[in-house]
């Protein structure tokens, strides 16, 4: 379900984007909430959901690239068998494709110059 990712991905690597992004999406909630009360006003929203938007995509960018990590890493591994090597690349290419929009678009070029396999030889991605 939602956040299943970032569940095992926070377990992988130790961190605690989950937790991050649940936090960026409750304060956006409490900020509307601010508003209907009269307490904030347009513009302050304005500026709370940005923040709070800004924080949602920083801990989800942070998630997928952590998961284009570790299956980069273990597609690489030594004597694996092209199968689970297939899979392993899958995964990774398919993490990074969901977080592509959401990075620096010079880096995500290079790392889907290094991920991309058309227009390769077998020789070109083998590790």
């Amino acid at each position: 379900g939602p956040g299943s990712v970032q569940s095992s991905r926070d377990s992988d690597f130790g961190t605690s984007f989950k937790s991050e992004s649940i936090s960026a999406l409750l304060a956006g909630q409490a900020a509307f909430e601010e508003h209907s009360q009269g307490t904030l006003s347009d513009a302050e929203l304005s500026l709370q959901l940005q923040t709070q938007f800004d924080r949602f995509n920083r801990a989800n960018l942070a998630t997928f690239a952590q998961a284009t990590l570790k299956y980069s890493l273990t597609y690489a591994v030594e004597g694996l068998d092209s199968l689970s090597r297939d899979k392993n690349w899958g995964e990774g290419y398919t993490y990074f494709r969901c977080s592509a929009g959401l990075m620096d678009p010079a880096i995500a070029v290079y790392i889907n110059f290094l991920l991309d396999p058309r227009g390769k030889n077998v020789e070109d991605i083998t590790p």
